[in-house]
């Protein structure tokens, strides 16, 4: 009896190191989860079996991240650790497969686990919101304009929005216009050399200093180009 009401208020006071405020933002373009854990409200109040500050410290813990029908991390995946530090918000993050990210992102309810000390106390609490998980991007730009002279290299000038935008490799870049009735992309690639000032580059770090995309005419893309011109009437 001793063994199982110890173990029970272990288990109590370690859920209560972080707050049901606690969530998850995603990252569309990486593929990334980030488990946001926030620290209980009143972890300076406990004053009783407070473990989170007197034991659990430097401590390792183990994570995984519940929606309803998978887990992260994948049965078989290594583990996803963290160290514990006091009263401190600490971000967790799971790298996810495309497929596996486009599977959850619309899903809004989740919980994560928690694992202390080698797996002897496991806590499980919900998060308190999930954010991010799908990223819109139609509202990321206002006064777009298309610069071009025919047969030569488009310019789309556009003013950015306040849009959280990663700007690293894993950023995908269209032109996209209609053709009877259907989507045609050309891809932009970032410019790597010779590029004009706010032009969108290998070298761009912030999407708000971003406001020319340039589509680059190659002769792999002439015949979209072609298109393009066609559908539009433009000559």
């Amino acid at each position: 009896m001793f063994i199982i009401q110890l173990t029970l208020q272990t288990a109590q006071s370690f859920s209560e190191c972080f707050s049901a405020l606690s969530f998850i933002r995603g990252n569309a373009q990486t593929f990334q989860l980030n488990l946001h854990l926030v620290p209980f409200e009143d972890l300076n109040t406990i004053t009783s079996q407070n473990l989170c500050s007197i034991y659990m410290p430097g401590k390792d813990v183990v994570v995984k991240i519940h929606y309803n029908d998978i887990s992260f991390p994948l049965p078989g995946a290594p583990a996803v650790k963290f160290v514990y530090a006091y009263n401190v918000e600490t971000i967790v993050t799971f790298q996810l497969t495309q497929a596996d990210y486009n599977s959850i992102v619309d899903k809004q309810d989740a919980m994560y686990e928690l694992w202390y000390d080698v797996n002897l106390i496991k806590v499980n609490n919900s998060v308190g919101n999930i954010q991010h998980t799908k990223y819109n991007g139609t509202g990321c730009f206002q006064k777009i304009r298309l610069n071009y002279t025919i047969y030569e290299d488009i310019d789309i000038i556009a003013v950015p929005n306040n849009c959280f935008v990663v700007m690293d490799a894993n950023l995908a870049v269209s032109f996209v216009f209609g053709e009877n009735g259907t989507n045609i992309k050309i891809p932009i690639f970032p410019c790597a050399s010779g590029c004009e000032a706010n032009e969108y580059s290998t070298s761009s770090t912030a999407f708000s200093q971003v406001s020319v995309y340039r589509v680059k005419k190659t002769l792999a893309n002439e015949n979209l180009f072609a298109r393009f011109y066609k559908a539009y009437g433009l000559s």
